[in-house]
């Protein structure tokens, strides 16, 4: 149980991370690519 809640937990917060790292960079690059 609290080994697949913290694997969920971690998971979780790795793809928010990159998710929001990933739009950061959008919206930097976004306005000089275009």
């Amino acid at each position: 149980m609290w080994l697949r809640s913290d694997t969920m937990f971690w998971t979780g917060i790795g793809m928010n991370t990159a998710i929001t790292s990933t739009m950061v960079l959008r919206t930097r690059t976004g306005p000089e690519a275009l």
